[in-house]
C-alpha cells in the first residue's frame, strides 16, 4: 500500500457565478506542499484575484495552510490537464470523480 508520505489529495471545486459563469479550482496537497489552481472564465473576477493573490496566501496562512504554488488562469478550466510539473512533481491531471460543491 502508499505509505503516509506517498499519498496525495485532489479536490476539485466549482462555485457557481451566475449567468452560466463557474469559477473552478483545484487542491492539490502531496505531503507538506498544497497547490492551488484557480480557472476565472471572467476577466473582472480573474483580476480582482490576481490583485488579491497574496492576501489569499496570507490568510491561508493564519489557518495553518501553507500555499506552495497559487496559479490562477483567465480562462474555463480545460476538460483535460496533462503533464503538469508542480515544483519538481509530475502530476496528471484528469477529470475525474472528485468532490463538487456549489454555493
Amino acid at each position: 500500500g502508499e505509505g503516509e508520505e506517498d499519498r496525495e489529495w485532489k479536490v476539485d471545486l466549482r462555485f457557481d457565478l451566475g449567468a452560466s459563469t463557474n469559477l473552478d479550482a483545484r487542491l492539490n496537497l502531496k505531503k507538506d506542499q498544497l497547490s492551488v489552481h484557480v480557472w476565472c472564465p471572467s476577466l473582472t473576477i480573474y483580476q480582482e484575484a490576481s490583485v488579491h493573490k497574496n492576501w489569499l496566501i496570507k490568510e491561508a496562512e493564519k489557518l495553518g495552510l501553507n500555499i506552495s504554488e497559487l496559479r490562477i488562469y483567465p480562462s474555463s478550466k480545460p476538460s483535460v490537464i496533462s503533464n503538469s510539473s508542480i515544483r519538481g512533481y509530475s502530476i496528471d491531471y484528469r477529470v475525474d470523480p472528485g468532490i463538487s460543491i456549489d454555493a
